[in-house]
């Protein structure tokens, strides 16, 4: 297949094929590329591949560093270059590495000069962890050498001294300070060379590496008191050449159990010793015991010892009393009612009381306390108290606000309170109501019934029932319980001008009651002064529309 060749961008499509090499020459007419039957691609010209290029036809071979090259993109003009290893190691190689011929390698010289201190680190091959390369302060490299007798501190050893050693500059040396009494030293205080005895020369003296008594050294005025003083051993003392018995003498230690106590034995006058057990038991009187030298109280009873002290235990306080404080170190007693049986009192039987000074202990009788508690409406007669109306303060009567005590039957018959004004409420039955607890009669025929205004969420009453502001939006109201009802009552609900579709009256029944038989039916009115009726009919507990 023939193609025609264009200057510039070719597309190409189908296949190439021939006997012969394909050339594309540029607009000279030069080869620029040549494509080759053996697969060969040669040119002079630059190319661009827009795509990946692949090598297929390379074999591997192992690099020679030293001679061979590779090919890189020159970042300053992007075309593919190349350059041998041995030029790309040197050029590679940074700060503490050497190259040479292609290959890298340590070279420390290549690293700046510091002076080393504290806190610097070193590199180390770890022989714990797989001669792992790794690095580490001298710090610590400083503490690892530091063994007996040296010290490491910020990277320093320091030979650590202790006593007459020290360290003088660079050097360790011994004090003067070794030499104790009776020695001296050869050289300076810090750099003594040897150790000598001081010797006065009069009585002793030195003789080579030896100390001896001069001969003629020792006279009798020398051994005057001074040998009394010398003979005098534990116990003994010595004045002007006389010794006599001297107990500061003796050393100090605590007395125990089969101790000795020196004595004059007043039956012969002749020194003896005795046990301090036998001296205990000899102090024991009455109230007293001895054993192992050691004297204790004899107690019983309510009396105890308690560490170092003689007090009396709880168990002193009997039926009707308790104590105050811990139990073996009580401070005082008290009266503890709670020890007493229980028992239900008579009239006769008497109670503790205190006055009210506080102090001053009296007996009360049941009656006289029951009387005492008696006040206002209670009277109290032989301990008992019962109620006594005569006993209130007359007052005028508010049916409206005042109340009445009950007896509520349908709480466990406790005692309660209600007000007149609901007691009427809850007796006005058909043809009666009551108002703030003043009742009155509905009069029959219709000629006049109750009229009341209601406000919406209100429950409805027997009688007219009618929203009395002009509405400004849905009104609910609720009927009467059937529970409370009387048989025949009836309710009617008046709306206004205001009432509308969307501004209208809803009535419902209470809570499980029904309207027409039917449970939950509610009735709503939408129209300007519309109104409703029902009835309350009792043989089927039902309200009934007119």
């Amino acid at each position: 297949m023939a193609y025609k060749f264009q200057l510039g961008h070719a597309i190409m499509s189908g296949a190439l094929d021939q006997d012969g090499d394909v050339l594309i020459k540029d607009e000279a007419g030069n080869v620029a590329l040549s494509l080759e039957q053996d697969g060969d691609l040669s040119g002079s010209g630059d190319f661009e591949f827009g795509g990946s290029v692949k090598l297929l036809g390379t074999a591997q071979a192992a690099a020679t560093l030293a001679e061979d090259a590779m090919f890189y993109i020159d970042a300053s003009d992007g075309l593919m270059k190349r350059d041998s290893f041995s030029n790309y190691a040197d050029t590679a190689a940074g700060v503490g590495l050497g190259a040479s011929g292609g290959v890298f390698s340590l070279d420390l010289n290549e690293l700046g000069a510091a002076a080393i201190a504290a806190g610097d680190s070193f590199g180390f091959i770890d022989a714990t962890d797989g001669n792992a390369s790794k690095k580490e302060t001298v710090d610590d490299l400083a503490t690892l050498f530091a063994g007996d007798g040296l010290s490491a501190a910020s990277a320093v050893l320091a030979v650590a001294v202790s006593g007459a050693v020290h360290i003088d500059t660079d050097k360790v040396s011994i004090t003067g300070s070794i030499a104790g009494d009776g020695l001296g030293y050869i050289g300076g205080v810090n750099s003594i060379q040897a150790l000598k005895v001081n010797v006065d020369d009069s009585s002793i003296e030195t003789n080579s590496d030896s100390l001896r008594i001069k001969a003629d050294g020792v006279t009798d005025a020398m051994l005057n008191d001074d040998v009394a003083t010398g003979l005098a051993g534990v116990g003994l003392g010595a004045a002007s050449g006389v010794m006599s018995l001297d107990l500061h003498e003796l050393t100090a230690v605590d007395i125990a159990s089969g101790d000795f106590i020196g004595i004059v034995d007043s039956s012969d006058n002749s020194t003896k010793k005795d046990t301090v057990d036998d001296l205990a038991t000899l102090f024991a009187g009455d109230g007293l015991a001895a054993s192992s030298a050691v004297l204790a109280v004899q107690v019983s009873g309510a009396i105890h010892t308690n560490s170092d002290k003689v007090s009396i235990t709880g168990s002193i306080a009997g039926p009707g009393l308790n104590y105050v404080g811990g139990v073996d170190s009580i401070l005082g007693l008290e009266i503890d009612i709670s020890e007493f049986s229980t028992a239900t009192p008579a009239a006769s039987d008497s109670f503790l009381s205190l006055d009210s000074d506080g102090a001053t202990e009296q007996r009360v009788t049941t009656d006289a306390l029951a009387t005492l508690f008696a006040g206002d409406g209670l009277a109290a007669s032989s301990a008992v108290m019962k109620l006594d109306i005569n006993e209130l303060t007359a007052a005028a009567v508010d049916v409206s606000a005042d109340s009445i005590a009950i007896v509520d039957a349908n709480d466990g018959n406790a005692s309660r309170k209600e007000s007149i004004a609901d007691l009427a409420t809850a007796m006005a039955g058909a043809g009666v109501t009551a108002t703030n607890g003043v009742f009155s009669v509905d009069v029959a025929g219709g000629d006049r019934v109750s009229v009341a205004a209601k406000a919406t969420g209100a429950t409805l009453a027997a009688g007219l029932n009618y929203h009395a502001a002009v509405q400004t939006g849905s009104v609910n109201y609720v009927l009467p319980a059937v529970a409370s009802a009387e048989n025949g009552d009836i309710v009617t609900v008046k709306g206004n001008s205001g009432t509308s579709e969307t501004r209208f009256i809803n009535i419902a029944p209470d809570s499980g009651d029904s309207i027409d038989g039917t449970a939950n039916q509610n009735i709503r009115l939408e129209s300007p002064s519309a109104a409703v009726q029902l009835i309350y009919v009792h043989a089927d507990t039902n309200w009934r529309l007119v």
